[in-house]
């Protein structure tokens, strides 16, 4: 039985090749990350809600910190995380240490760091995925430690994988999501033409839960075919996008793979803060496509999101057909090929 230590920022990815590994046997999984979001302390993190109380992987918390961008401006927040970097070099020293993995994979982010820089003192080897295309910071640093970087694409998930192209017909679906957080820019510019959108077409959208209240306010309009979700299920979102007509989204590096490999016309409103302009590239992939439109934050409204709409659904044929260009962009092995490169490590270790 080998075993592995599973790391990172980027949820999605890391789910998928977990069920890789789970698929091939033979692998012991841990999965190291935080309890608690950054965001509130009192906040669970996502990965912990998804993956602490699974039966197939043993999942180890960590506390650490991380260089705030905007270090100068929220000077308090970004001491006090600062702080928490050399209790998270401990933790994952104690993780290490006791577990004694034979490889670890990371997939980024700030949590990452101090498990890949342990790892790489106790000479265990280490891999570690990029999922978009600008480098984020943390993974930066794993890599000048000698990290193997890998550039097999991004790992679909088996959701997605399973569902076929279709289409609602009555009426046609536009499945409008701002990410697991939502977006309460995207749910502003929703709630000023609902009326207009449901009249022609079924509107599903996910809010997230933010402090705006956003879900409550949009499930008290009680609009016919109008349907709202704090949040979908992994199966519901896969079954969701696979039916939309449109899909209006943020532009992060899973969405817009889900969307090119189902090959769904599209309108995206990139984070306009995301790290090196990565959502706005992840955006342009599929402009260049011809197969969706882009509408900048500062841009966003009602009006702006409705006459985007309103082109596709004029020129609708012409998006879907190009659309189905969408798959050149989709690995859809990527992850059998993450787990055939840290078994090959494992075996004839750099």
């Amino acid at each position: 039985m080998k075993r592995i230590f599973i790391t990172g920022g980027h949820l999605a990815p890391a789910k998928t090749v977990i069920r890789e590994l789970q698929r091939q046997g033979g692998w012991e999984i841990f999965y190291v990350g935080r309890k608690y979001s950054m965001e509130g302390e009192s906040a669970l993190a996502l990965e912990y809600q998804e993956l602490s109380s699974s039966g197939n992987l043993k999942y180890l918390t960590i506390i650490t910190g991380r260089l705030q961008r905007k270090f100068f401006v929220k000077t308090g927040q970004s001491i006090k995380s600062l702080l928490k970097v050399p209790v998270g070099f401990i933790q994952a020293l104690y993780w290490v240490l006791r577990y004694r993995p034979q490889a670890v994979l990371s997939f980024g982010g700030y949590v990452a760091v101090p498990v890949v820089m342990v790892a790489w003192l106790w000479g265990v080897p280490v891999v570690t995925h990029e999922q978009t295309k600008s480098v984020g910071l943390a993974n930066r640093i794993i890599r000048l430690l000698g990290a193997k970087v890998l550039d097999v694409g991004n790992p679909i998930r088996q959701e997605i994988l399973s569902q076929s192209p279709a289409a609602s017909d009555k009426p046609p679906m536009i499945y409008i999501t701002g990410g697991n957080q939502g977006s309460h820019a995207i749910n502003l510019a929703v709630s000023e033409i609902v009326g207009k959108l449901t009249k022609k077409y079924q509107v599903i959208h996910q809010t997230g839960d933010s402090s705006f209240n956003d879900y409550e306010k949009s499930e008290k309009l009680g609009i016919k075919n109008y349907t709202v979700k704090r949040f979908l299920t992994g199966e519901e979102s896969a079954q969701t996008l696979s039916l939309a007509r449109i899909v209006v989204s943020r532009a992060g590096a899973n969405t817009i793979e889900e969307i090119a490999y189902l090959g769904k016309p599209a309108i995206l409103i990139p984070i306009p803060w995301s790290s090196g302009g990565e959502q706005q590239k992840n955006a342009e992939m599929l402009a260049d496509l011809k197969m969706a439109e882009i509408i900048s934050q500062d841009k966003l409204s009602g009006e702006t999101l409705l006459a985007a709409i309103n082109k596709i659904e004029k020129n609708y044929p012409a998006y879907l057909e190009n659309a189905k260009r969408g798959k050149t962009l989709v690995h859809p092995d990527a992850a059998e090929k993450i787990v055939a490169a840290v078994s090959r490590m494992l075996e004839r270790p750099e």
